[in-house]
């Protein structure tokens, strides 16, 4: 979705707390705990996240339910993405659990119409309307914002765009690459700090005599 941004770290619990009820709640823990797609949350039933009653530790996004049908890789495109469910995205589920709804039941039911899922549009209002409960701006913050946000945390933990990749189930590391919001900026200030590790401190030091770098530079 074309102007979602991800979603910072003080930004986060401030919006679980301007959750109007634990479904929304659980969309938004969800969303940034699994990098699910919008369309792949609200297809979800209990019976794909939970064994016994209890949360499960794992799901799978069926192909049908993917973009384009594909995954990041022809081999897994045939039976789905299976994405570990963290502490947080179990915690979400049994929040949804404590009604002891029926395994064929929808996640994020809609209150109408039986059991279907509640539309995109509804999801895009809960998360813009925990936003200005919150005090954010909404107008670049919608349900992309929670897979941004997931690629965001995950590169910041792996510093690996590859594991981002795989992760969110792309084909394209240009795409990846597209949801981390890396200014130009940020790569300047990287290259620039690759000189201030120990290694690369005196280079005076290891470089033989015929590569010494001249007095003016250093100093």
């Amino acid at each position: 979705m074309s102007g979602a941004r991800a979603l910072t770290p003080t930004e986060i619990p401030l919006l679980l707390s301007a959750a109007r009820t634990p479904k929304s709640a659980a969309f938004l823990l969800l969303g940034i705990s699994t990098g699910f797609r919008c369309r792949e949350l609200l297809c979800l039933r209990f019976s794909d996240v939970s064994y016994a009653g209890q949360p499960a530790y794992s799901v799978t996004v069926p192909r049908r339910l993917m973009k384009n049908g594909r995954s990041a890789t022809r081999r897994r495109s045939a039976q789905g993405r299976t994405v570990p469910l963290n502490a947080h995205a179990r915690a979400a589920i049994a929040l949804l659990l404590r009604e002891a709804p029926p395994p064929t039941r929808y996640l994020f039911a809609s209150r109408v119409g039986g059991n279907r899922p509640v539309t995109v549009q509804m999801a895009i209002k809960w998360v813009r309307t925990m936003a200005t409960d919150a005090g954010i701006d909404p107008r670049r913050v919608t349900t992309h914002s929670l897979r941004k946000t997931f690629a965001m945390r995950l590169h910041d933990i792996t510093g690996s765009v590859v594991a981002v990749s795989r992760g969110l189930g792309h084909r394209s590391l240009e795409v990846t690459a597209a949801y981390l919001d890396i200014e130009q900026q940020q790569v300047d200030d990287a290259v620039l700090a690759m000189a201030a590790g120990p290694v690369l401190a005196a280079p005076a030091d290891f470089l033989p005599a015929s590569c010494a770098v001249p007095a003016a530079l250093t100093a």
